[in-house]
């Protein structure tokens, strides 16, 4: 965890301290509420290993320190190794995401021994019916199963991910069980869904309607261990001149074939690395700087709302729904009213419970 000094130190002096690096968008399973779209990967070709490990060098210079690698899924690059050695040598602070199911007790060792701090698995079931008819792969439930067992036998900090869709959120509760029973470092449960990034809206459909969107949040507020993100609840009357996230200030995003953007979830292109060096595009591209200037005052449908505190609000979303950053999505906005409407029943329940 990155202290709240440090980053208000970073936000000021626009430090890319943290950033994604998507190494290929190609991927071993067919999820349909993926946000990469099926073409994505058919006319272009990935950076090659000399070029990722330039791009390395200019992160290194230009102050990153923690770098994340994602997809796709990283590991189907054969360079995958070579990559995240030279990673290390230039010692940045490692993590993966990934969907498990290349993770042998071999790789899981290796990534202990090249000091990742930590790997994010997504799992979208508690069982394998749920789990391989959303990755459209027979069998990936059990790999991706396997393949926590044999992080967290070589004492990796794993953060198992689950997205929750009209398709398995009876097994909520299961899921948070099974990663109490593979002992993981956090149990990281979202039910947000995003068009994907060309548009199509499919990924949509698979939204928790409003009942089981109260069922989901009952759960957490209720029985999870450890609490769900609530929104901007810090954040007072006088802070609205704060920024709206750290996106392309604290950190950007990097795709597969050299595109820059603000964030993993912002696809507009601030510049190209085969085209242009990252210190660059980073001081001098005016997508970035733009965005940089953004506050809460600019969300002007959102800025004086009853649920503004309680908002999970994503400015990659409002682009791709609604073409505009500074948007305010429908869907964040149903959110935001239900979870406040589970926690006034919650605030009655413990009344009740202290007169009864």
């Amino acid at each position: 965890m990155i202290p709240d000094k440090m980053v208000s130190k970073v936000e000021q002096n626009n430090i890319p301290l943290m950033v994604s690096f998507e190494l290929t968008w190609r991927c071993n399973q067919k999820c349909a509420h993926c946000y990469q779209h099926s073409s994505n990967e058919r006319e272009k070709h990935d950076l090659s290993t000399l070029e990722v490990k330039n791009i390395l060098d200019q992160l290194a210079d230009a102050g990153c320190i923690y770098l994340s690698f994602t997809g796709g899924e990283p590991l189907v690059r054969d360079d995958f190794w070579e990559i995240a050695e030279y990673a290390k040598e230039k010692s940045f602070a490692l993590a993966l995401q990934t969907n498990g199911m290349l993770i042998s007790e071999k790789v899981a060792k290796r990534l202990k021994e090249l000091n990742f701090l930590k790997v994010q698995v997504s799992i979208l079931g508690a069982s394998p019916e749920t789990h391989d008819a959303l990755t459209m792969v027979e069998g990936s439930w059990e790999r991706t199963f396997e393949a926590v067992k044999s992080l967290t036998k070589n004492d990796m900090r794993v953060y198992l991910m689950f997205t929750a869709m009209r398709q398995n959120i009876h097994e909520l509760k299961a899921i948070n069980r099974l990663g109490e029973e593979l002992k993981v470092e956090q149990m990281i449960c979202s039910c947000v869904l995003s068009p994907k990034n060309d548009g199509d809206k499919k990924p949509i459909s698979f939204r928790l309607n409003d009942d089981e969107l109260r069922d989901f949040y009952k759960f957490f507020f209720k029985e999870a261990k450890k609490p769900l993100p609530l929104g901007r609840l810090e954040l007072s009357c006088s802070d609205k001149d704060s920024l709206i996230c750290g996106f392309g200030r604290t950190g950007c995003c990097i795709n597969p074939y050299g595109d820059i953007y603000p964030c993993v979830g912002v696809p507009i292109v601030a510049g190209n690395l085969r085209k242009r060096s990252f210190n660059d595009i980073w001081r001098n591209s005016e997508t970035l700087r733009k965005i940089r200037g953004f506050t809460i005052n600019n969300l002007k449908k959102c800025v004086n709302c009853d649920y503004l505190l309680l908002c999970l609000r994503c400015s990659g979303i409002a682009y791709i729904e609604e073409g505009d950053l500074l948007a305010a999505p429908k869907e964040f906005c149903r959110i935001a009213k239900i979870m406040r409407e589970v926690l006034a029943g919650e605030e009655k329940e413990k009344v009740s419970e202290t007169q009864s």
